[in-house]
Parts: structure tokens; sequence; C-alpha cells
């Protein structure tokens, strides 16, 4: 059980009592982080596939 006398003898530190009661809403977020994360990469990706496709129309364009 988290009491003062535990977080006074550094049984807990500082940061954890600032954090805990944070939690939960970090927490919640995640989904939302996660979404907006695979997107921005979803889209580095379709980037790098198009730049990639101009590269090989263009050598094809070249040879001929």
């Amino acid at each position: 059980m988290l009491t003062v006398d535990s977080i006074r003898h550094g049984a807990v530190s500082w940061q954890w009592v600032i954090l805990i009661p944070m939690l939960p809403d970090l927490i919640s977020q995640l989904p939302r982080v996660e979404t907006k994360l695979y997107g921005e990469i979803e889209k580095q990706i379709a980037t790098a596939r198009q730049k990639e496709e101009e590269v090989i129309y263009a050598s094809h364009t070249w040879v001929k």
C-alpha cells in the first residue's frame, strides 16, 4: 500500500508518485498515438514506393 511513510523512505520514487495518476490518461491515448504513427509510416512507405516506381519507369524510358 502506498503511504506517505513509504514515499518518504524511498520505497516509491517521486517520479512514480507523479506518473501513477497520469497512467490511465496515457494508456487511453495509446490507440490514437498508434493510429497516427502507423498512418505516418504508411504515408512514408507510399512515398518511397512512388519514387521507386518513377525511377524504374525513367530507367525503362532511358533504355528505349
